[in-house]
């Protein structure tokens, strides 16, 4: 009888342990998804955002400022913000340049970078 409380403890001990382990699985598999998603979600918003940058420039490349801002996951400006977007801006040689980048701790997410011909006195900031 007592080797069968024994191996009925011993059971009992491993499926806790079990359920214990799956459990801690599970929550960093959610934890991970979560941040997958924010990631997911701020590049697409950076993407249209930066588009409609970039669209601006197109229209007046002699309109605007290089830049650096800390955003939010919406494209929002955020002192806090996760994500970093810098936009510079030059003239050389007949084209004007607008290179936009967005940053995640260090890691670019996306580059995107368009010139327009145009005249210009080289101030294109």
């Amino acid at each position: 009888m007592k080797k069968n409380r024994n191996a009925s403890f011993m059971e009992m001990i491993i499926i806790l342990f079990f359920f214990a382990l799956a459990s801690v699985v599970i929550v960093q598999l959610y934890a991970k998804t979560f941040l997958i998603h924010e990631r997911a979600q701020a590049k697409s918003y950076g993407q249209i955002y930066m588009e409609e940058l970039i669209e601006a420039y197109r229209i007046d490349p002699q309109e605007g400022r290089d830049f650096q801002i800390r955003m939010d996951a919406y494209m929002e400006e955020d002192e806090d913000g996760k994500y970093v977007l810098e936009k510079k801006t030059s003239y050389e040689e007949g084209l004007h340049t607008i290179d936009l980048r967005l940053s995640f701790q260090d890691q670019e997410l996306i580059h995107l970078e368009s010139k327009v011909k145009g005249q210009g006195d080289g101030d294109a900031k």
